[in-house]
């Protein structure tokens, strides 16, 4: 007799809930518990090869603007949990935020029954400078009084990413799920260290500072690029590496240009082997505006990197090592340049 599991929220970027996601469930005996997934985007999940090797099937569910076809959009969820919520014993929403729960609330009509919604963040990502991010702020904040009357279950990564999603009332009833790694998979590989710095140019005498993360407003990586400017003032042999891809691309290419250290910061997107990239760094520069719990402080603390981090976005239960420096982001750009030079 299986246990069967509909996990949604991963999506085609390697992220910290797509990492947490197979972190875990790679370890599950999948002969007893069966893994499927909904894919909500027409580019292909992120580590999609692996959840293929677990037998998993992983369903497109396309829907349509709720503002332009709002009756084809809730036709869509509908049919799509009439015909599949009878296969599952749970479904396992892995969110940021409740600005949207449709499909929370059609497990719950369908009659799934255990069903989990999981905080992954401790603060709203969307801008509140527009009628659209203002609009999911106020539903956020409405559903937050809402979702027990859907949800079975309640998970999160830290306690702040717990009072971020979730009413006090419900706070007794909230289970803190680590974001766990397997160390052995982030530690020094000098070998692929020597292969990326050959490749990119990167000499012995030059410090590399590396940011891993999703380009967009919460990882500040704008701010990083202020702490550069003031750094290669000091110092021209430093380069800033950024892994990932988001929205705020073509925003830090510009800023980049503006601040002349185009020859200083390099865009490398995207990347599987974080164990490499980590290798790579000298130092870790995580300047995040808020966080969940950064699964990628995690794993730079696996590799032993230094961290540079905002003091604001780092919960206890997340520090392991000793070499971590918190810093306030009321200090200017120089001073955290000061501070890394040092």
């Amino acid at each position: 007799m299986s246990y069967r599991i509909l996990v949604w929220g991963a999506s085609y970027n390697p992220g910290g809930i797509e990492r947490f996601l197979v972190n875990y469930i790679k370890h599950f005996n999948h002969k007893k518990i069966i893994v499927d997934f909904v894919n909500t985007d027409r580019r292909p999940l992120a580590f999609s090869d692996q959840m293929k090797s677990w037998n998993s099937k992983i369903f497109q569910l396309i829907v349509p603007s709720k503002r332009k076809h709002i009756i084809l959009y809730y036709r869509k969820f509908d049919s799509f949990f009439k015909k599949y919520s009878k296969n599952y014993d749970c479904m396992w929403f892995n969110l940021i935020d409740l600005s949207n729960i449709t499909a929370v609330k059609y497990a719950h009509k369908y009659g799934v029954p255990k069903i989990i919604v999981h905080s992954h963040n401790s603060k709203y990502m969307s801008s509140l400078n527009s009628i659209g991010g203002i609009e999911g702020y106020i539903k956020h904040k409405l559903n937050k009084k809402l979702i027990d009357n859907y949800a079975t279950d309640f998970w999160s990564c830290s306690p702040s990413a717990t009072d971020w999603m979730f009413p006090n009332d419900l706070k007794s009833k909230v289970k803190i799920i680590n974001n766990a790694i397997e160390p052995k998979l982030y530690m020094v590989n000098v070998e692929k260290r020597n292969s990326i710095r050959k490749k990119y140019h990167l000499s012995d005498d030059i410090i590399v500072l590396g940011n891993v993360g999703r380009l967009q407003l919460q990882k500040n990586q704008i701010f990083a690029l202020k702490v550069m400017s003031e750094l290669v003032k000091m110092n021209s042999k430093i380069k800033l590496i950024f892994v990932g891809d988001g929205p705020d691309k073509k925003k830090l290419l510009q800023k980049t240009n503006e601040l002349s250290l185009k020859n200083n910061v390099i865009f490398v997107g995207k990347q599987m082997d974080m164990q490499a990239w980590y290798s790579t760094f000298d130092y870790f520069l995580l300047p995040s505006l808020f966080e969940g719990l950064s699964v990628a402080s995690i794993e730079a603390q696996a590799n032993g990197l230094p961290i540079f981090a905002s003091s604001n976005i780092i919960p206890k239960n997340s520090i392991i090592n000793s070499n971590i420096d918190l810093i306030s982001l009321s200090y200017s750009p120089k001073y955290w340049a000061d501070k890394i030079l040092r």
